[in-house]
């Protein structure tokens, strides 16, 4: 039987549906129902649920197998389909469009290539679910149920554990439901961060009460005490005991009864009871079809035992499908084999591992072992890491072919190295080796494998060991070249730049000859990165062969990062982003959100570079949030350190000195960053301020460390400028500025060039001094805040040494500063002029606002203000009644205007003013 009502849960009732009222409001959260087997929590979220449906919500449920927790996103896939079989994916134009590739595994229709099945990080998949949640249901919640938790497998859990901390401003209410005593650690982690709703059993009235629901009438007094009795307060035992009127206790008289109806049925039906069993609680008719005749199955209908639902069947209960197992175990060992063969034989992927699992249990372990392993590949293919490790372990653990089992471990080793768990990868290492010692091809691959996990783990002098150490079986091959070209990189000793770009070359040229077009592609991106100091149009060939090689062998993810870094170089050149949004709009049409978080940090660099303050920020904080919703400290890092320099370069120290903070939480290790940070940062920001000992004393503590790899030499150009300013600077500073100088870049070209104007000027060597200014002008030109600075700078050393034009630099200076708000540098700029005898300008805030070209020549904003009257050809008296100013104030004003802007009348004015 089965009560018609939910009895005795009105407080869990109400809240869940507080949550989904939440959730409707845009605060989301996750919920957990917990309580052993029969306790009701499946009716309880399914009436809950129900409400939310009324009320408009979205519904997805999705269901973990017991029998099959190595299925890669089965829970997620379930709900997916079930709202989407007739729906259309986005149109790429849509916004939504970029998050569809990391879900299209779940939905087949949806999917357009392989390229989907390459996104693996599980913040990726959960940042896209929620996406496409939002577009599947834009105005109401959406309601994700997963039944079962606890039978989670491993990157469904993954992802769990992604949205369970991403749930809040969204509309999206997750409630999951589990078995409280069977959660591991992992599954427990997700759990503990929810929202626990603990289900205890009935009370002896609550279940009388169900027990008068299904009876349609009070029960006698005889069977309210039995079930009272024997029922333990479980709403599944109080049904199924009311269909049977034996005595029994608790759980042991569930399974009498589900024995007595498995003994009921005929030898065929009770064949067919223990292969639908052996399935799991759920799976589709055909499979069960192909095994066993209909008849049977029709008769395991009829009993209870399963239920029909369309082209699926099901137990009842999860417990039915154990509880058959569990009194069959002779026969389980017969029909195994019959199952595992059907499922083999359809082929499907996902059927595999159950396959694997089957064949172990009929004792046929070593095809069990090759399943386990076709089925990790698969998990693979599909981006499903945890999946494939937890099957290539397994298949590991029951082989019982010892080379089988070292090929296997070698593979378990190449994907945990593949996929970024470096620090497991090296703990493996040592038992690995021990095993491949007298397989020397073998033992070269676990030494090239391990040496990779040292490099990424930031141990460079272990992986030098293991590259050493295989030298003598096998050292030329292209991966040796690229391993060491990295150790050298990342080394910081001697030459490193040098060093690796030799090994990268070689790596190159070895790739091409052998064939592998991935490592050709990592030792050109290293030539790159090498190249990048010294010449940037060998940076960008080296990159161009790269792309010509990842676009041949269709290499996507290698296409997106060789894209990023050539949109890098542009920038480094002519603070030009072009590329770096295509490279943007690249990475998002495929989904790979990872790439384009750190392409989005480039963007925001890229911004920075052009003095784009306010558009700065707000790309380095849309940054910063995308790169922290997948979990990229890094970019996180970087993308702060981003915001922090804009606010810098405002002079905004203590905002900056915030953000620079957290940058250096988030990356300690980072020398590049920390480099950035007292250079373009600390130093930048102290210039802005007019404290050029705090300047000097932060750009020289950038210089301290090895020469940046990763990012430009921020220190050494604007130090040189600065110390030349100063009338301290050596022609050791102006060795080491072009020491570390990137030629080719606006930001070197523009530092060393002022600087070593300035140097010449103070030997008196006008005509030099004006070659490099014309130089460093041409390439400030794309940098006009920095290049503002620069002249504020070099005009002082030029007044003091009689050289250039620091009247007319100081003024260009000081309007861009007005402009952007740098109140203190402005300032400083108005001193040096009337210092030099210039003319200066009384300047207010409102004078920010004032058009450059009309700053340069000391317009104030009131003035402006009465230009812009002028050019629509009002008289004195009518601007004066427009402002509110007496008329002779208005004639004051005008007449500043036509010696500032040097024009002759009122006509020119107002062809002046039609020009701004």
């Amino acid at each position: 039987m089965l009560c018609p009502v939910l009895v005795g849960r009105a407080d869990e009732l109400r809240a869940l549906g507080g949550v989904f009222v939440d959730a409707r409001s845009g605060s989301g959260s996750w919920i957990t129902v917990g309580g052993e087997a029969g306790i009701g929590k499946t009716r309880l979220v399914t009436e809950a649920v129900r409400g939310a449906e009324a009320d408009g919500a979205l519904v997805l449920v999705g269901r973990c197998s017991a029998v099959d927790r190595a299925t890669p996103y089965r829970p997620l896939a379930e709900c997916l389909l079930a709202v989407t079989r007739s729906t259309e994916a986005p149109d790429a134009a849509h916004d939504v469009a970029a998050y569809v590739p990391a879900v299209a595994r779940f939905v087949p229709h949806w999917r357009t290539a392989d390229v989907a099945f390459t996104i693996e990080s599980p913040a990726v998949v959960g940042e896209s679910l929620l996406r496409i949640l939002d577009w599947l249901s834009p105005k109401q919640t959406a309601v994700v149920v997963i039944e079962d938790l606890h039978w989670a497998d491993p990157d469904t859990l993954m992802v769990c554990d992604y949205l369970v901390d991403h749930l809040g401003g969204t509309r999206v209410a997750v409630v999951a439901t589990v078995r409280a005593e069977q959660l591991s650690p992992l599954h427990q982690a997700v759990v503990a961060r929810s929202t626990m709703l603990a289900l205890g059993p009935l009370t002896d009235d609550e279940v009388s009460a169900v027990a008068a629901a299904c009876l349609g009438t009070a029960p006698t007094a005889e069977t309210a005490s039995r079930l009272a009795r024997t029922a333990d307060g479980l709403p599944l035992l109080v049904e199924e005991l009311l269909d049977d009127n034996e005595s029994g206790e608790g759980a042991s008289r569930f399974a009498a009864v589900v024995d007595a109806r498995v003994q009921a049925l005929s030898v065929a039906g009770q064949r067919t009871a223990v292969a639908a069993a052996l399935l799991g609680e759920r799976f589709a008719s055909t499979t069960l079809a192909a095994i066993v005749g209909q008849a049977d199955i029709d008769e395991v209908v009829a009993s209870g035992l399963l239920v029909r639902g369309g082209d699926e069947m099901r137990f009842r209960h999860a417990l039915t499908a154990d509880l058959i197992l569990a009194a069959a175990s002779e026969k389980v060992g017969l029909l195994a084999a019959s199952v595992a063969g059907a499922l083999e034989e359809r082929g499907d992927a996902r059927d595999l591992a159950r396959a694997g699992d089957l064949f172990l249990r009929s004792g046929n372990t070593r095809h069990a072992a090759v399943l386990l392993e076709r089925a990790a590949l698969a998990a693979a293919r599909q981006g499903a890491p945890a999946a494939a490790l937890a099957l290539l372990t397994r298949a590991i653990d029951v082989t019982p072919d010892p080379s089988t089992r070292l090929d296997l471990q070698l593979a378990r080793l190449r994907h945990l190295v593949d996929h970024g768990e470096a620090e497991e990868a090296l703990t493996a290492g040592p038992s690995l080796l021990d095993a491949t010692a007298h397989h020397i091809g073998k033992e070269w691959s676990v030494r090239l494998l391990l040496a990779r996990a040292a490099i990424d783990a930031g141990r460079p002098v272990e992986a030098t060991s293991h590259l050493d150490a295989g030298s003598v079986l096998d050292g030329t091959r292209v991966e040796t070249l690229v391993l060491r070209a990295r150790v050298a990189l990342d080394g910081g000793e001697g030459d490193r730049r040098g060093s690796a770009e030799h090994l990268a070359h070689q790596a190159a040229a070895a790739a091409a000859t052998e064939g592998r077009p991935e490592l050709g592609c990592e030792a050109l991106a290293i030539v790159a990165r090498c190249a990048r100091s010294r010449s940037l149009p060998d940076a960008k060939d080296a990159l161009r062969r790269a792309l010509v090689l990842a676009d041949e062998h269709q290499l996507v993810g290698w296409q997106l990062r060789l894209l990023n870094e050539l949109g890098t170089i542009e920038m480094l050149q002519a603070a030009d982003g072009t590329r770096l949004q295509r490279a943007f709009a690249a990475a998002m049409s495929v989904g790979a959100l990872d790439v384009a978080a750190g392409v989005a940090v480039n963007i925001a660099a890229c911004h920075v570079m052009r003095g784009e303050l306010d558009e700065a920020i707000v790309a380095a904080e849309r940054a910063r949030a995308a790169a922290a919703r997948l979990g990229l400290r890094p970019l996180v890092a970087a993308a702060v350190v981003m915001g922090a320099l804009s606010e810098g370069f405002r002079g905004r120290r203590r905002e900056m000195e915030q953000r620079l903070r957290e940058a250096e939480v988030l990356a300690p290790d980072d020398a590049d960053l920390r480099a950035l940070a007292w250079g373009a940062g600390r130093g930048i920001c102290a210039l802005m301020r007019e404290e050029r000992a705090d300047a000097i004393r932060s750009l020289r503590r950038a210089d301290q460390a090895s020469a940046p790899i990763r990012t430009l030499d921020t220190a050494r150009g604007p130090l040189l400028v600065v110390l030349v300013a100063d009338g301290s600077a050596t022609i050791d500073d102006v060795n080491r500025a072009r020491a570390t100088a990137t030629p080719g870049t606006g930001w070197s070209d523009l530092w060393v060039g002022f600087g070593e104007a300035a140097w010449a000027g103070v030997d008196a060597n006008v005509d030099a001094a004006a070659d490099f200014f014309a130089d460093a002008d041409l390439a400030g030109r794309r940098h006009p805040l920095f290049r503002a600075l620069a002249l504020r700078l070099v005009a002082e050393a030029a007044l003091r040494d009689g050289w250039g034009e620091p009247i007319r630099w100081l003024t260009e200076a000081e309007a861009v500063f007005v402009s952007g708000g740098q109140a203190r540098i402005a300032s400083a700029c108005r001193t040096l002029l009337k210092g030099a005898g210039a003319p200066t300008t009384r300047r207010r805030g409102l004078d920010r606002d004032v058009p450059a070209v009309l700053l340069r020549e000391g317009v104030t904003a009131r003035e402006a203000e009465v230009l812009g009257l002028v050019g629509e050809r009002l008289g004195n008296r009518e601007i004066a009644a427009r402002l509110y100013l007496s008329p002779r104030t208005v004639e004051k004003h005008v007449a500043s205007l036509l010696a500032k802007l040097a024009v002759p009348d009122r006509a020119a004015l107002i062809e002046a003013s039609q020009q701004q």
